[in-house]
Order: structure tokens, then C-alpha cells, then sequence
């Protein structure tokens, strides 16, 4: 085995592919909060996400930043 693998990574056609280290990601600290949603939101958001690689939470996470930050733009007009 080791021999095939040695020929391996003497062929001249071998391409290296250098990967960054790993490193253990840190989740972010997070609160859960227990709100209630409207039925027609919840079911506009669970629509916007069909098919998508997104979670409720992770969209509504990213809907309130993008309403926070147009709060701060209109206060600074």
C-alpha cells in the first residue's frame, strides 16, 4: 500500500492541493428567546427558505441584522 502511494505522489502529473489547518470553529454566544410569529409569516418564511439551505432561525437572525442596520442609515440621514 504504501508503495502504490509513494508512486503516487511521484507522479509528475499529481497536482498538490495545500489546505489550511483546521482549526475547531467557536459558535458564537447565543440567548434563546421564545417569540410568536404571526401564522402568514411563518408561513411566507418557511417558503422563502423551501429549498434552500438556510434554517427559520438563521433567516429571521438575518432579517433583523438587515433591519437593524436600516435603522442605523436612516438615523444617520
Amino acid at each position: 500500500m504504501r508503495d502504490k502511494f509513494l508512486d503516487y505522489i511521484s507522479n509528475p502529473n499529481f497536482k498538490t492541493i495545500v489546505m489550511r489547518k483546521f482549526k475547531i470553529p467557536v459558535a458564537p454566544h447565543s440567548t434563546n428567546k421564545c417569540i410568536r410569529f404571526p401564522d402568514d409569516v411563518i408561513e411566507a418564511v418557511e417558503n422563502a427558505i423551501k429549498g434552500v439551505d438556510c434554517t427559520f432561525s438563521a433567516f429571521v437572525v438575518e432579517a433583523v441584522r438587515v433591519a437593524l442596520e436600516n435603522l442605523e442609515d436612516d438615523s444617520e440621514e
